[in-house]
């Protein structure tokens, strides 16, 4: 599981530790100025103090009248206490905080190897990494279990499907430079002439009204593929919600192990960027207790792991059970729902 990558994300307290070490820096640098100058005006006092240590002839001693050290060590400390007061202003008008800078810059700043000042290199990292600066805030995954169908070992279920997409830069709106498509595919399993329908497909991005591409009163018949361009632009530091809500038939089986590759499409949820979090409800409205499973199936790893569910995955009818996956999730991961044969 990406942990380290969702404690990133998540935590405040990351952001402001590497705030504390810009800062420190600027203090680091200043104190050395500081001391610098303490050194020098306590050599310089300790010399007008202790005549007989002057580097200078008995003559020219003579020659400087009463009180001269005095008055010229005033002076001396008065300039000094000036010059560092405007030292440390100036300090802290020229030093920007690497906060501050815009994404250009900053992505200019990884590039420090001696041989790298290719515009057209600058100009590729700028636009790669421009694409990574969304990620999945948030999936609700919520799956209502209304039927069994004997005769094609089916259930049917009601998905609710939510994505808060965010956009982590405040300072750059998240623009994808290709169309992006939204899409469910055609059902393989139909009851009758029952494959399912879309009910509702509705984006919104923050500070907007929602854009509406199912409305509840046309569904879209699931026996051909349903698919949607969306305008996916996330303004700075800002979200973008998309809602779908859709039926359809799900065959099972006895084994998950068994028959993993004939899973079929609507028992699982996914993204193509990361996800910092994943909440699945699974409420059953059968006559009779219903049994699943929850898989995270990590692609990058390879791996398949099942989570611990609370009464080893048996919900009585009328009844629901949430589950949160918190760890996060790297993109193309799944997170499986598999129902047992009742």
């Amino acid at each position: 599981m990406a942990i380290n990558v969702k404690k990133m994300l998540k935590s405040k307290f990351f952001f402001l530790k590497d705030r504390v070490k810009v800062h420190a820096k600027r203090r680091k640098s200043f104190i050395i100025i500081l001391l610098v100058y303490i050194v020098l005006v306590t050599i310089y006092y300790y010399y007008f103090l202790h005549e007989d240590q002057w580097y200078c002839t008995k003559e020219f001693l003579e020659t400087i009248e009463p009180g001269f050290a005095v008055s010229f060590s005033a002076s001396l400390l008065e300039d000094l206490i000036i010059f560092i007061a405007l030292s440390f202003i100036i300090l802290l008008l020229t030093t920007k905080d690497i906060f501050d800078y815009n994404f250009g810059e900053k992505i200019t700043a990884i590039i420090n190897s001696d041989d790298s000042d290719n515009p057209q290199l600058h100009e590729y990292l700028k636009i790669t990494v421009a694409r990574l600066l969304a990620y999945d805030k948030r999936i609700k995954f919520h799956l209502t279990v209304t039927e069994y169908d004997t005769s094609k070992n089916a259930y049917k279920i009601f998905f609710i499907i939510e994505y808060v997409i965010k956009n982590m830069c405040r300072d750059k709106d998240f623009v994808l430079d290709e169309d992006y498509w939204f899409f469910v595919g055609a059902a393989d399993t139909a009851v009758g002439n029952d494959f399912g329908f879309v009910t509702s497909f509705i984006t919104k991005k923050s500070g907007e009204k929602p854009t509406i591409y199912v409305d509840e009163t046309k569904p879209h018949k699931l026996d051909k593929k349903f698919e949607k361009k969306i305008d996916l632009k996330i303004s700075k530091d800002k979200n973008f919600k998309i809602k779908l809500r859709y039926n359809a038939w799900s065959q099972t089986g006895d084994n998950f192990k068994i028959e993993k590759e004939k899973l079929n499409f609507y028992n699982y949820v996914q993204s193509k960027r990361y996800v910092e979090k994943v909440e699945i409800v699974v409420k059953n409205q059968l006559n009779r207790p219903l049994n699943y499973e929850i898989l995270i199936n990590e692609k990058q790893k390879n791996e398949i792991k099942l989570l611990s569910l609370r009464d080893n995955g048996l919900i009585q009818s009328g009844n629901q059970s949430k589950i949160e996956i918190n760890d996060g999730l790297f993109p193309k991961d799944n997170a499986i729902v598999y129902f047992h044969k009742p």
